[in-house]
């Protein structure tokens, strides 16, 4: 079968063309935008034939074949054999199925490969199909822009699915149409279970409703929004900022919207530490004393800078922040020039980072200050200076002491040079003190820079010029001037060095000595001669110094001072050890002292000229110490080498009384001591001396004797005498009871002499005791064994007395003997005997300190006058006749004296005397 040749045009969806109107139809075929053919159908065997009969001029533009070349082909024909046997497929189905049918297909043709949509149209004739007519668009354009599509959805899923943000898109009702992995993971929910979610199911009823009003807020608005909110998760809340922006359909409506979430939980920690970390820096910026500041590349202005800026610069830190080249306006001029430089040559970038920079800073109140900057930049990733930090030091305190520092090396060298003159000068052997001392004088002048130099000698207020030097002298040794008009006078009140510049510095414009002699400059030590004010070393001029004066020049004073004062008293105690050297010669001349050493190395004795005078060798005599000992006595050899072996081996002195042998074989008695000599922890000699004692021997002799006859008076007093006394007593009493009224007197008078008398051999007795006794005699009572029974004695004796006593008596332990009762006894009789009253009163009183106990007794006498209270102890005072007691208080102070006391007299108030004892207090473990 063979269709029709004839071209129909395209009829309508379902129809087939008959060959009405035909004319209208091709019409309409050429005139297509459409590419548009057609194919003739031939059946033949169950198979077809398809051939294409034309084309229209869409056709062949799009195809790039002519209805020519078209004409005649088959599909295998124009294309290879695999797109020409699909082709022909959708033929034979178009055929077949006798119904339009559409499809799209990939066409390589002449004018390239191309996309198709096709649709076929079956011409039927007489029930069968014998035409075809196809309809293709062009959509190679569509297909491509489909494709990319397609590439970029693949992309961008990719991308979302990877992104690390949660990615979703919810509809205008609030329900969740995709989640990306990041999102699903979030909320822990499967890809298929996302469609369809709300935010009510995924969050607490809050945070739900909080999404909710924001999602409202896109639709509503149509306005994208920025969020920060906190979001519950299954691994804890996170912080998110999260992005929600409309999206529109073709209508233009807003039909849902996009959301995207980002973790900044750690971010938010970040920038929470960070603000820590500023307010930090922020609170240590604000209290040191630095000055931080930070400045864009251009210095355009100030980021930062903190409150120190006014401290350091002398500017607030909101002048500094409205102009940052503020801080220039009061860099002193000399530097600015500089710092401008280092500015233009930072902004240029020509420095090595960091920069240090050190100017100074005129402050409108701290004055003229130096500043440290130290300047670093900040850069950005590629490297490129973004801006300037900086921090600026005072460094005037630095500067000071650098300065100070520098001074002192100076100062330093000039003292090292003077010191080493000064050390010229004293050793120098050739010169007298005195010319050493003006050449001290003369060196202080130059190194001080002052021209007067005076060494005084200051006795009370007189100020005596010993050495001297100036430039007109105007001054000379020997001129005295008063202490006060001086500036010496500070140097004595202040007992040290005393110095200033001028006199304003020192602040002594109304001083004397700037009123009568005008000195400005000054500066004086004192000079110490064992260790007592001899003078003054001192240097003034009228002029005031430029610089004042240092403490190394007031040290170098010091020291010449020293010296000077060393210096005399070394002369003085030179003069003194001669004095004392001849004193020493003349004593042992008249003491009979000679002075010996035995140098126990070389066993070599040295005796001074008394000792060879004392053994009557000549000072020429060489005697060793075998032959010292060959001098003493044979009975007394033995004794002074046995102690002598003692004091070598074991150290221990000795001092003995022993007899020698002269030359002339007299003996005499010397008193030998001996002790040893230490040099560093050792033993190294023996020395002592030796007193010839001979005469006083003869004395002591004569005393022991006489002590004999004194103890034989003393028996005669207290025996034979005493007795004759109480015989007469008695006798007197029997010739009481045989006379009248009429010799009753005299036998009162012979009873009261006979009582006197045997009181006054008591006394007596207690003297010559007294004046046998040695010290070997006394030893520690108690007070209270001896005065108690005292007491109670003078009350029975004189009952017409009142003796009272404040405080009882103490067992205290003092120094005595058995005649310590005398003392007290003598003292309470010479208390009622002397008493003018008709009833005499006596009070005793005892007092314990730390080393002495006293005992005073006081009567209500006639007291007894200044001048005589000295005499009244005097053994000549009063007679062994005299009526009363001025031997017992002769033996009273003659007692208290060995016993190591005291005894006074002292008036009573209102009257009468008070006698009072003082004795030394023993210790009980010693007694």
């Amino acid at each position: 079968m063979k269709g029709n040749s004839e071209t129909p045009t395209e009829p309508d969806e379902g129809e087939t063309i008959t060959g009405e109107s035909r004319s209208v139809y091709e019409t309409v075929f050429d005139e297509m935008s459409d590419a548009a053919f057609l194919i003739d159908v031939e059946q033949s065997d169950q198979d077809y034939t398809f051939t294409y009969l034309r084309n229209n001029d869409s056709h062949q533009r799009r195809t790039g074949l002519s209805e020519t070349e078209l004409r005649g082909q088959t599909p295998r024909d124009i294309l290879d054999d695999e797109q020409g046997t699909v082709v022909a497929e959708n033929y034979r189905r178009c055929v077949e199925q006798e119904e339009t049918i559409r499809y799209e297909e990939r066409l390589d043709l002449p004018g390239g490969t191309s996309h198709w949509q096709t649709k076929l149209t079956p011409i039927v004739d007489a029930g069968e199909v014998t035409q075809i007519v196809g309809v293709a668009r062009d959509i190679t354009e569509q297909k491509e822009q489909e494709q990319q599509l397609k590439r970029i959805h693949r992309r961008f899923k990719t991308v979302m699915e990877t992104m690390s943000a949660a990615v979703f898109l919810k509809d205008a009702d609030g329900q969740y149409l995709v989640m990306n992995q990041a999102c699903r993971e979030l909320f822990n929910v499967e890809d298929e279970d996302v469609v369809g979610l709300t935010d009510n199911e995924l969050f607490p009823s809050d945070i739900a409703g909080q999404a909710k009003t924001d999602d409202q807020q896109v639709i509503e608005n149509e306005e994208a929004i920025k969020i920060e909110e906190t979001i519950p998760t299954t691994t804890g809340d996170t912080v998110r900022l999260t992005r929600k922006s409309p999206v529109y359909g073709e209508d233009g409506e807003v039909i849902a919207l996009c959301g995207v979430s980002t973790d900044i939980t750690d971010r938010k920690e970040r920038e929470q530490e960070f603000q820590i970390i500023r307010e930090r820096f922020e609170r240590l910026a604000n209290n040191v004393e630095d000055a931080f500041f930070m400045l864009p590349a251009d210095y355009s202005e100030t980021e930062y800078v903190n409150p120190a800026v006014e401290t350091i610069y002398g500017i607030t830190p909101e002048e500094a922040h409205d102009n940052p080249m503020f801080w220039l306006r009061h860099v002193y001029p000399d530097d600015k020039d500089e710092l401008l430089a280092d500015i233009e040559a930072q902004q240029d970038g020509i420095v090595e980072w960091p920069v240090e920079q050190e100017f100074r800073i005129e402050h409108p109140e701290r004055g003229m200050r130096w500043v440290r900057a130290r300047l670093d930049q900040v850069t950005d990733g590629n490297g490129d200076t973004t801006g300037f930090t900086g921090v600026s030091t005072d460094i005037t305190s630095r500067k000071q002491a650098e300065q100070k520092l520098k001074e002192s090396k100076e100062q330093l060298t000039e003292q090292n040079t003077a010191l080493e003159s000064l050390a010229e000068i004293v050793t120098d052997t050739e010169k007298t003190f005195n010319q050493k001392v003006s050449d001290l004088l003369n060196l202080g002048a130059a190194y001080l820079d002052i021209d007067i130099g005076i060494l005084s000698k200051i006795d009370g207020s007189e100020y005596t010029v010993q050495n001297v030097i100036t430039p007109n002298e105007e001054i000379s040794p020997g001129d005295t001037f008063d202490l006060s008009d001086t500036y010496c006078s500070l140097v004595y009140d202040a007992d040290g060095p005393v110095s200033f510049h001028s006199a304003n510095d020192g602040g002594i414009e109304n001083h004397p000595a700037y009123a009568k002699q005008g000195l400005e400059s000054y500066i004086g030590a004192p000079v110490f001669v064992d260790d007592k004010r001899y003078g003054t070393l001192n240097f003034s001029q009228p002029e005031a110094r430029e610089r004042a004066i240092t403490d190394a020049e007031e040290s170098f004073v010091r020291i010449m001072a020293q010296w000077v004062g060393t210096k005399l008293t070394r002369q003085q105690r030179q003069e003194k050890f001669e004095r004392i050297s001849k004193f020493l010669q003349d004593t042992q001349e008249v003491a009979e002292v000679g002075g010996w050493e035995m140098n126990l190395e070389t066993e070599k004795l040295r005796w001074s000229e008394k000792i060879y005078r004392i053994h009557g060798l000549p000072l020429d005599a060489n005697p060793t110490p075998e032959d010292a000992i060959d001098f003493y006595h044979p009975d007394d050899r033995d004794t002074i080498r046995e102690v002598f072996d003692r004091v070598t081996a074991d150290g221990e002195p000795y001092d003995l009384e022993l007899r020698i042998v002269t030359t002339d074989d007299e003996v005499r008695w010397v008193r030998t001591r001996g002790e040893p000599r230490y040099e560093e922890g050792e033993m190294v000699a023996v020395c002592g001396a030796i007193q010839d004692i001979t005469e006083r021997k003869g004395y002591e002799q004569e005393i022991e004797e006489q002590r004999d006859n004194l103890k034989l008076l003393n028996q005669v007093v207290r025996h034979d005498i005493r007795n004759n006394l109480q015989v007469i007593r008695g006798h007197a009493s029997m010739i009481e009871e045989c006379t009248d009224k009429s010799g009753q007197e005299h036998i009162d008078t012979v009873q009261k002499c006979t009582k006197s008398a045997i009181e006054l051999t008591k006394t007596a007795r207690n003297l010559s005791e007294t004046m046998v006794n040695t010290e070997t005699d006394i030893e520690p009572v108690r007070l209270d064994q001896h005065l108690d029974s005292v007491i109670n004695n003078a009350r029975s004796e004189f009952d017409d007395a009142i003796i009272t006593v404040e405080t009882p008596i103490p067992n205290s332990i003092v120094s005595g003997n058995n005649l310590l009762k005398a003392v007290f006894r003598n003292l309470l009789k010479n208390a009622v005997v002397h008493n003018d009253k008709e009833t005499p009163q006596i009070q005793l009183s005892v007092t314990v300190n730390d080393e002495t106990l006293t005992v005073a007794v006081a009567d209500n006498g006639p007291g007894i006058s200044d001048d005589h209270k000295e005499e009244i102890f005097g053994k000549g005072n009063k007679g062994l006749d005299s009526p009363g007691t001025g031997i017992g208080l002769y033996l009273v102070q003659t007692l208290v004296d060995q016993y190591g006391g005291d005894v006074r007299v002292e008036d009573n108030n209102p009257e009468g005397a008070v006698f009072v004892v003082e004795l030394p207090m023993i210790d009980a473990e010693q007694a």
